[in-house]
This record gives C-alpha cells, structure tokens and sequence, in this order.
C-alpha cells in the first residue's frame, strides 16, 4: 500500500481499482461459479503453509464497521450468506509484506526470517512507523472477485507537504523493504501486480450453484452501493506499530514477534 499519494497517483489508483472491479464482475457472470478456499472448504482442517508477514491492523472503530458491512452482505445475500467464511474481527488486516515459505523460490525458513527480524533493533525499526505525518485511508470501495471480498481504501497523506516526500517515503511497501534489507533478509515478491491498499472480509468457502450467481452478484453489488453513497464511517488514520505474524499467517493469524533477548 501506498503512503502520500499526489492527487494524480490518487486518480490512478481509483481508475485501476474501478476497472479491476469491472473485469471481475464480468468474468463470474460469464463463468457462472466461484472458487471457494480449499482449506476453508475443510473447515481450516490440515493447512500446514507457513509464512511471515508484516501487516496493519485497522483501529476498533473500523474494525466495528467492517463488522457491521459483513452484516449489510449477509443480509444481501440471502441463501447464498453461508457460502462465504467472515473474518473475525481479530484477524482483520491489511498486508504490507509477505514472505510465503512454501513458494517454490523461497530461500528462507520461517525460522530464517524471524531470526533476522525478531532482533530488537531491526524489530523496533519495522513495527515502528514514521509518526509524521500519519497515513490516511479513505474512499473504501467494497470490491470482489471469484474467491474473496475486500474493502479496498484510497491512501492519502494527511499532511499538506506530502508531495514533497521522496517516492520512497511514500511507499510504505517500500519503506518497509529497505528495512528488511538492512537486517540481512531479501524482501519478497509481492503477490499482486497491481497497487493494492485492502482488507479482505470475506472468502469463498462454498460453492454457488451457477443459477444463484446473478442473485449473488447483484447482492454484492447492492452493498457496494450502499457503501458508496455513505462514506461517513469508511475511513481511518494509521499511525502504528505494525505487526510482525509468523507460523500459520493465512486469514490473518499467526504468532506476534517479540523482541529476542
């Protein structure tokens, strides 16, 4: 995610978002079927992936609304609410870096990167953010494809004189990488290849039959609606520390890092 962007990488950004969106939509109705999550589809049974992540968890009063909009799609929904598995409030985040050991080009152990990453210095410098000026995340969108729904925000710099920061400053992702760099681990490869600044509240769990996907989509997109004409609850102010999850870091758990001795 991005931290300052000048209103044109703001225009970008809601254009990429909104085609994005566009090109989803389409291609569930011309399928007719979404991909439910295998592990969630066994009920979370066997999931042996690990991984370690560095990741933004939103205040308690968005996570509260985040809560209250899985409700607003529940009731859309209808029959097909039970196909989708609902973030905990718990686990609700927004990614900043991913390590996914069990990627064929992984080079490192879990125990590798915690090693590194656990120590109190390095630890101290990637939890801890630039306190100004804070990030801002506003003009959340609902968006969806065939496996999850996510609230994707707009990041914006609360202070005037952010245009002015070095690209690098306003890259929290890239920020977060000259850091890892520094305590000897290579940063991983993000997993998308567009700009992302989301939260993911919701995956397939269930399959839909192909004769609920209109119902299904234009529930989803009834919320969408919703959401953009009531904007009043749909933004937040980061200021840190990030956390550091590690083990079984998918859906948004794993083990917090604490500084080693």
């Amino acid at each position: 995610m991005t931290i300052g962007m000048t209103k044109g990488e703001r225009i970008t950004f809601q254009e990429h978002r909104t085609a994005r969106q566009e090109v989803q939509r389409a291609k569930i109705l011309s399928q007719q079927h979404v991909h439910p999550d295998p592990i969630l589809e066994q009920h979370g049974e066997g999931d042996v992936r690990m991984g370690v992540t560095i990741v933004m968890r939103p205040p308690r009063e968005m996570r509260r609304w985040i809560i209250e909009v899985q409700g607003l799609i529940k009731e859309a929904l209808g029959e097909t609410r039970d196909a989708l598995w609902y973030a905990p409030e718990d686990l609700l985040h927004m990614t900043v870096l991913e390590w996914l050991v069990a990627a064929p080009d992984q080079q490192y152990t879990v125990e590798t990167i915690v090693g590194h990453l656990s120590k109190p210095e390095a630890l101290n410098f990637l939890t801890e953010l630039p306190s100004d000026p804070p990030i801002r995340l506003d003009k959340a969108t609902l968006s969806y494809d065939e496996s999850a729904l996510a609230l994707s925000f707009l990041p914006l710099n609360s202070s005037p004189e952010a245009a002015s920061y070095p690209v690098y400053r306003r890259s929290l992702r890239n920020y977060a990488e000259e850091l890892v760099r520094e305590t000897g681990v290579m940063a991983p490869k993000g997993r998308y290849d567009y700009p992302s600044a989301h939260i993911t509240i919701a995956r397939f769990k269930q399959a839909v039959p192909s004769e609920q996907i209109d119902a299904l989509v234009h529930g989803i997109d009834t919320v969408a609606t919703r959401l953009q004409v009531a904007q009043t609850d749909a933004s937040w102010t980061f200021d840190g520390p990030l956390h550091i999850m590690s083990g079984r870091i998918w859906y948004g758990g794993g083990e917090r890092l604490r500084p080693s001795l």
